[in-house]
């Protein structure tokens, strides 16, 4: 009996549809993540404000359940109150994976010296990040200092 479920489960395929082609799931989702975060955490989350929960709606979930699971777990944490609002929702999603699925096309030379690569992809990610060296040192896998300091050598 065994052999034969396991020959009728082998030729089963199930298809589960990305998370943004299912977005009307996504509330749903949310508070079974806030309860089972509320819970290890010791927490009180009733919930998100309506402006808060459409903007997670209308996020471009690229890393589907597990990008959604994991925004979910650092709102709970960082929450002070019971209802998660839109500033702390927008904080944290300005962290992950941009909304575009299309990659970005830079204009670098790679002939140039490596020295002057560097700057380039300095430059780029600076403007990116309107200036903000603390966020562009961040993203570049560098300290503040070492930033300011490449800065300065390309001056």
């Amino acid at each position: 009996m065994l052999y034969f479920i396991k020959n009728k489960m082998h030729a089963l395929s199930i298809v589960v549809p990305e998370l943004n082609q299912r977005r009307e799931d996504i509330p749903n989702l949310i508070s079974l993540y806030i309860s089972e975060y509320n819970s290890l955490y010791g927490k009180q989350v009733i919930g998100l404000e309506d402006d808060a929960k459409a903007l997670l709606q209308d996020f471009n979930w690229v890393g589907n359940i597990d990008q959604l699971k994991r925004v979910v777990q650092e709102l709970v944490v960082l929450a002070e109150t019971s209802y998660i609002d839109y500033d702390t929702v927008k904080n944290v999603l300005k962290d992950e994976v941009p909304h575009s699925e299309t990659p970005r096309v830079y204009n670098i030379n790679l002939n140039n010296t490596l020295d002057k690569i560097t700057s380039d992809i300095i430059g780029i990610v600076l403007k990116e990040e309107n200036y903000n060296q603390s966020r562009a040192s961040k993203r570049l896998g560098i300290s503040r200092s070492t930033l300011w300091r490449k800065l300065k050598e390309n001056q």
